[in-house]
């Protein structure tokens, strides 16, 4: 391998006096502005304490959390299948299937990855970077590492986020984990509580599940109200986890983790005040992450009340010559928006005007099923507009078992186990004819909600979806529902 995660990485020109930019943090954010500013013929410089470029995502977020809704989904199958058909009958007893050789894998595969973006940041983006070591910030315009300056013209911060741990009684326990420190899990858990029903929480919660732990998950507010999800939608999610045999607890508080050495047991409160204690010997924390702006406190940018780098949408701080771009500046913290706000503060540094839009955009949710959302819900709809067309499968008043929507990965359980293959639903304007939004439970429709993002914003109608040439089966069916209503004057409901 090229790359030495344990080594110091070095890849600059030590004859250079000043930089145009020097980034702090070489994460999603940090690495994607440094590779537009190159481009655009800048000379940049990219410190990060890890040592690698990519931040998080790689290392244990973005990734491992896809990694394990694939084994979530895989076992999921299998248990709904058990003994049926050709698959094989799962272990007795509870079916536990083992986390830490997971994990082992994971890390072997990680390796690799970090490999490919180091040959590619140093060899194709030629990027002029310093890894495995910490910056320190002197002022805007003077950076140290290991002792030697170096000096910018301008200076961009992308330190990233921590994950939040509630301050409760018990947290310093063993047996207490996010997703920062998941990956040096040693043992086999056999009950789990999930603290927050997030996008970290849901997902983690349906694989500790899906493995055969019994997990229980608890979120202070109603579940999904974080979410730009329709009732129906959220009701099908919440359903389908409640079939899993997953214990949900919403409105209720972490109010502490027991245990002597190691976590035992929570105590929560309800809504309605009553306690409840719940045995677990681990206790996995998705209550979202804290912006790592205390790097920035002692250059008097302003700093919000989440913690947060306060930026414009051209990612300038209060002080002339610092941008913050990515997680330190709040949310959302989506892989999108860090990348794109590393491509707004690189094109303003070098003169040219550019603006970070993050009023809307696609989201997804993991559960056993990928959940993806953009746009309008009907909701929001009903409320702004007089006319509101919708399309939605499976169909509400059927009698029978409706095995639409299927597609790869739902034929199975379209066929066998009706009911289980998903849900989606599309929102139109009843004037205009244009798409207002759309949403999907199920598995494979995620790319093509980037698509239908940039199609709303550009005012699609249902007459243009319907002469658009879908792919058959293909996972979202808006194409060929939109052309089942086309043709009407006046739109109605296909629900």
């Amino acid at each position: 391998m090229l790359y030495n995660y344990f080594e110091p990485m070095d890849n600059y020109d030590p004859s250079t006096n000043e930089y145009d930019v020097i980034f702090v943090g070489g994460g999603a954010a940090g690495r994607f502005g440094s590779t537009y500013f190159r481009a655009m013929g800048g000379k940049q410089l990219t410190i990060d304490k890890d040592g690698h470029l990519g931040g998080k995502c790689p290392k244990n977020a973005c990734v491992i959390h896809h990694y394990l809704f694939d084994i979530a989904v895989e076992l999921d199958l299998a248990r709904i299948l058990d003994d049926k058909k050709w698959y094989p009958k799962l272990p007795t007893g509870t079916g536990k299937v083992e986390i830490v050789p997971m994990i082992e894998d994971y890390l072997k595969g990680r390796d690799e990855a970090y490999d490919v973006m180091y040959y590619q940041s140093k060899n194709q983006l030629n990027l002029e970077f310093i890894l495995n070591r910490e910056a320190e910030i002197v002022d805007k315009n003077t950076v140290i590492v290991d002792g030697k300056t170096f000096k910018t013209k301008n200076l961009v911060i992308g330190s990233g986020s921590r994950a939040a741990i509630p301050n409760v009684p018990g947290k310093e326990l063993s047996g207490v984990y996010s997703y920062s420190d998941f990956l040096e899990l040693d043992y086999e858990p056999k009950d789990v509580v999930v603290v927050g029903a997030s996008k970290t929480g849901m997902p983690w919660a349906s694989f500790f599940n899906a493995v055969g732990c019994n997990t229980t998950m608890i979120d202070m507010n109603p579940f999904l109200t974080a979410f730009n999800l329709d009732d129906e939608i959220k009701e099908y999610i919440i359903d389908g986890m409640k079939l899993r045999d997953m214990n949900l607890m919403d409105n209720t508080t972490l109010s502490s983790i027991n245990g002597n050495g190691h976590v035992e047991s929570v105590t929560v409160v309800r809504k309605d005040g009553s306690k409840e204690t719940i045995k677990a010997d681990m206790v996995f924390v998705g209550t979202g992450c804290i912006p790592n702006s205390e790097i920035a406190v002692p250059l008097g940018v302003e700093i919000g009340g989440s913690n947060e780098i306060v930026v414009d949408s051209h990612m300038k701080t209060s002080v002339p010559g610092i941008y913050a771009i990515g997680d330190v500046t709040g949310g959302p913290m989506e892989m999108w928006k860090a990348r794109k706000a590393g491509m707004v503060a690189s094109k303003n540094i070098l003169g040219m005007e550019a603006d970070l839009d993050i009023t809307s955009f696609p989201d997804f949710l993991h559960t056993t099923y990928e959940i993806t959302w953009v746009g309008m819900t009907e909701k929001e709809a009903r409320e702004k507009l007089e006319k509101v067309f919708v399309i939605m499968m499976p169909i509400k008043d059927y009698p029978g078992h409706c095995p639409i929507p299927l597609a790869e990965r739902t034929m199975l359980l379209s066929h066998i186990h009706p009911g289980l293959n998903g849900m989606q639903k599309a929102i139109y304007d009843g004037e205009t004819r244009m798409l207002l939004g759309a949403q999907h439970v199920g598995y494979g429709a995620k790319d093509s909600f980037q698509y239908l993002d940039h199609l709303i914003r550009n005012g699609v109608t249902i007459d243009e979806m319907a002469n658009m040439n879908e792919l058959f089966l293909n996972p979202t069916h808006y194409i060929q529902l939109s052309r089942l209503r086309a043709g009407m004057k006046s739109l109605v409901d296909l629900t």
